[in-house]
């Protein structure tokens, strides 16, 4: 069976040929004595055609099957479940996935993140994760929408609260935004720590503001992505899938 979840749409039509176009062969024979041509394009357009297809499609999105897998195996805190043999498993098929486009994939992080701003294009985005390569972090906002950073292009990656944020943020932006909430003086709020991510794209210096659901998440994303801009030589078994 192909890995490729699109090649099930070929294989229903391919049904449908077997139980229909059958029959409009045997007519077709009979009121035009053999036109085998007109038989063998149509046989290209329920066979060959979708297969063509789903190659495109995968070539297209940012591997489907494992956004697939991401939407299914996500638990409470946003991370994956699973066995640790079946979540290598799939970091191994990524690892392959990208090695044909040239990327040396290291691993994903997960945990409801939240993408509040720093891309001049892009507003908030909900339920996004990250791609850590060993040249470059990419965002993942849609399966079929990203934005990458290289390593090189990345300064700094820290953790810091509310309140550290809004004092280095205009108000005005803030409210512009509209990335916090301003329900008065709530400690709990306040306090709410966030992920920073200091770096250049297109010549322009921009901070990412990422929020993570748990803390676990947080600390997770942050130690892997320090230790993959700190790093001269990157050690992949440092790497690793977190499991929930």
């Amino acid at each position: 069976m192909s890995k490729n979840p699109t090649l099930k749409w070929g294989i229903g039509i391919s049904l449908l040929y077997i139980i229909f176009v059958g029959k409009i062969r045997d007519i077709m024979i009979l009121e035009h004595n053999d036109p085998n041509w007109l038989f063998l394009l149509i046989t290209f357009a329920f066979l060959i055609l979708p297969s063509l297809l789903a190659y495109a499609h995968d070539k297209e999105y940012n591997h489907p099957k494992y956004y697939a897998y991401i939407k299914k195996n996500k638990g409470n805190n946003g991370q994956l479940k699973g066995t640790k043999k079946s979540l290598k498993e799939m970091n191994d098929e990524m690892k392959n996935f990208y090695k044909k486009q040239g990327l040396d994939f290291l691993k994903n992080e997960f945990g409801n993140i939240k993408y509040l701003t720093g891309f001049k294009d892009i507003g908030i985005k909900e339920d996004i994760y990250i791609s850590l390569f060993k040249d470059r972090i990419r965002f993942n906002f849609e399966k079929d929408f990203y934005r990458d950073v290289l390593k090189n292009d990345i300064s700094d990656c820290r953790i810091e609260t509310e309140t550290q944020i809004r004092n280095q943020i205009s108000m005005g932006k803030i409210l512009c935004l509209g990335i916090f909430a301003f329900g008065g003086n709530n400690t709990k709020e306040i306090n709410k720590e966030y992920l920073v991510i200091d770096c250049k794209f297109k010549n322009n210096n921009i901070n990412i503001l990422l929020e993570f659901k748990d803390q676990i998440s947080l600390e997770e994303a942050s130690k892997d992505i320090n230790r993959l801009i700190e790093s001269e030589v990157i050690n992949e078994e440092e790497f690793l899938p977190y499991l929930e």
